[in-house]
């Protein structure tokens, strides 16, 4: 029954490449390619992806695949006896040996092993997923190694060499990586219980290594590097530093030992010296094409060139989408900053609202890092009150994502417990999508503030009263000399939407105003030495000043209010 199925199955496979070879006759000598790739060392897989077989054979198991290319090689005898045999077509099938084509990817016994490493990885890093996929690059060495064995089987005779013409050949063939992911996704599937999606949220980053040293190589990669512009490393590096440098800012804000364990590494790594340089597999794969059949022989000889041992995994990295976390919070005190405030390296204050309610967050959910944002920042001596400032925490490559709402209620009451000066209201886990609507009302949004105001002058009620008949009054306000140290200089158009003042002595009055998105509420009040036209003191006619300023509200609805 097993050699019935197996010579179906040749049958259809020299109809297949009749059809893709497209010029081939129906009497094709395709027995003497696939000797050819035996002779070479191709295992059973790799010479079915040769022939430009259909991905569905070519995941068949190893024993089936190897009895229809035993059978492609007994030709037609197999196909009208089922136990034919041809001397030496079972030897030349089932030798020993790593494949001189998927350098051991495709065979069972190395890839036994490399998904063996991916398992413990995936267990020992203990993250939550619902799906996973597995990316990797091919080493360079399978590259070459294909386009050798083309040039091989090229040479068998004319008519062979039209139909392995590399313009043709890598549109018809199933690459080794795509093989790889079919084969090996279901075995995967069973051991990580989930399963293997080419666009999940959880990544499995395999970087492949060849060890063996292949002079060839490295005198193609060189001809290559010199016929294209040269991109420096500098650049690279410049960009490494500042990553790393501000990673050890955050470092020092977090005072977290593992974390500046993780800074030094980093360091050293950006002030290493440059890489040894490495092109992309299509830029290879180009190159080679363009490259004279008969340089490439001089550089490299397939046939003394058999490999003793397979690719194996350098590093195994998982990576998962980030997870978000929006909430709103109040602030009460009027010396407590948004963010970590640091001048010269240095930590000016204990703590921030960001450490106030990321440090019970990250706890929870462990990650590799925090990210905080908010729908605009009050200054350190500003209080938020009313329902709070919308914010959103995003949790780098988390380990956990399996987060209910009794879980965001238990951590919302941790953070409000752990400070009398921040409270947070309606945490909970977000998507990606609805950030967006947090960022794209940025420009939309309206604020309302409560001032306390000083005047030397003793201001009448009816003065005061007449700011309340102010409507949409457009200002123009220079960057604030506060921080124009880390702003840009411009002009900026604001308005003002509505105010009203309330006397509260001779002297003191409160100020309540409604005011679009970016204004700078202080400045309008005293008028920043009339780099804002027209202010409080143009208005009034008087030096005005301010002497307390409150967020009392933030009108954006979002996120969604999960109050009873």
């Amino acid at each position: 029954m097993a050699a019935s199925t197996n010579s179906e199955c040749s049958f259809k496979v020299l109809k297949h490449v009749n059809i893709y070879a497209g010029r081939a006759s129906e009497d094709f000598d395709w027995c003497s390619v696939v000797q050819q790739l035996c002779t070479l060392g191709c295992c059973s897989r790799c010479v079915l992806r040769f022939l430009g077989v259909p991905l569905s054979i070519i995941l068949q198991p190893t024993e089936i695949i190897d009895e229809i290319v035993k059978h492609i090689i007994r030709k037609d005898d197999a196909l009208q006896e089922e136990d034919a045999v041809v001397d030496g077509s079972d030897d030349v099938v089932t030798s020993a040996g790593i494949c001189v084509a998927c350098l051991g990817l495709l065979q069972d016994e190395l890839n036994n092993m490399l998904l063996q490493q991916i398992i413990e990885k995936v267990q020992v890093e203990g993250f939550q997923y619902e799906s996973f996929h597995c990316m990797f690059t091919l080493v360079p060495s399978i590259i070459l190694r294909e386009h050798a064995l083309c040039n091989e089987v090229k040479k068998l005779s004319e008519e062979i060499r039209a139909e392995f013409d590399l313009k043709q050949f890598h549109n018809h063939v199933v690459s080794t990586k795509d093989v790889w992911k079919r084969l090996s996704g279901p075995l995967l599937e069973k051991q990580l219980q989930a399963p293997f999606k080419p666009f999940g949220a959880f990544s499995i980053e395999i970087a492949l290594q060849y060890l063996e040293k292949e002079t060839a190589l490295t005198t193609i990669i060189a001809e290559l590097k010199q016929k294209k512009p040269r991109t420096s490393w500098r650049t690279k590096n410049k960009r490494r530093q500042k990553e790393a440098f501000m990673q050890s800012i955050k470092d020092q804000t977090k005072e977290e030992a593992t974390k500046e364990e993780a800074t030094e590494e980093e360091a050293l790594h950006a002030n290493a010296e440059p890489p040894e340089e490495s092109v992309g597999v299509h830029e290879l794969r180009s190159f080679l094409k363009a490259m004279p059949d008969e340089r490439f022989s001089e550089l490299f000889d397939i046939k003394a060139s058999r490999p003793s041992t397979g690719c194996t995994i350098s590093s195994i990295k998982c990576v998962h989408d980030s997870l978000y976390v929006a909430g709103r919070y109040n602030k009460y005190s009027r010396s407590l900053c948004q963010t970590p405030w640091i001048i010269d390296g240095q930590k000016k204050m204990d703590t921030s609202v960001e450490e106030i309610i990321t440090q019970p967050l990250s706890l929870a959910i462990p990650s590799d890092d925090t990210k905080f944002s908010s729908s605009g920042r009050e200054d350190v001596d500003v209080r938020m009150l009313g329902a709070g400032r919308p914010f959103v925490i995003e949790l780098v490559n988390p380990r956990k994502i399996h987060m209910c709402q009794e879980d965001m209620v238990k951590i919302q009451k941790e953070i409000n417990v752990s400070s009398e000066d921040l409270r947070v209201t309606d945490l909970q886990v977000v998507t990606k999508l609805e950030i967006k609507v947090l960022k794209e009302g940025e420009e939309s949004k309206t604020k309302c503030y409560l001032a306390r105001c000083w005047s030397p002058l003793a201001l009448t009620d009816d003065a005061l009263q007449a700011l309340g008949g102010t409507k949409n009054l457009v200002i123009e306000q220079k960057t604030p000399i506060r921080v124009l140290h880390r702003r840009t200089l411009s002009t900026r158009k604001r308005v003002v939407l509505e105010m009203q003042a309330v006397k509260i002595d001779e002297h003191h009055f409160s100020l309540e105003l409604e005011t679009n998105a970016g204004t700078y509420v202080k400045e309008f009040v005293h008028g920043d030495f009339g780099r804002t036209c027209p202010s409080l003191r143009t208005l009034l006619e008087a030096d005005v000043d301010i002497l307390e300023l409150d967020v009392l509200s933030v009108n954006v609805d979002w996120p969604k209010s999960l109050t009873s």
